[in-house]
């Protein structure tokens, strides 16, 4: 199922009984207060602080711009990918729920993850 305007360098293979798809991107804002970098010297009277010049954009972001993809599925989940040097859209959660008379059902969240090329 392509996605179009997402990057497909690795192609993103979601699961076979997809019923719906999100999608989500963010950005850490630049300016916040806790991406500021102490800059003072022993000459400043008072602290100063400065934008810092690269700002992840989460926790183990390799760039400022995190792409998110959340797919809805029935059957079989997707297996989570557990290869650090994998690149490509990856797998990074899966949630499956089992109940009585229902469809196995689930969800799974996959990241974009730039080859160190990009």
């Amino acid at each position: 199922m392509p996605l179009s305007g997402m990057p497909t360098i690795a192609g993103l293979t979601l699961p076979a009984d997809c019923t719906s798809v999100k999608v989500k991107g963010s950005a850490a804002n630049p300016t916040d207060s806790k991406n500021k970098i102490d800059v003072t010297t022993l000459d400043d009277t008072e602290r100063v602080y400065e934008d810092a010049p690269l700002v992840d954009a989460g926790s183990g972001a390799d760039e400022g711009v995190t792409q998110e993809v959340m797919a809805s599925f029935f059957g079989t989940p997707p297996a989570v990918n557990t290869d650090p040097s994998a690149t490509g859209w990856l797998c990074v959660e899966v949630e499956t729920e089992y109940a009585v008379g229902d469809f196995i059902k689930g969800t799974a969240t996959y990241k974009y993850k730039a080859t160190p090329e990009e």
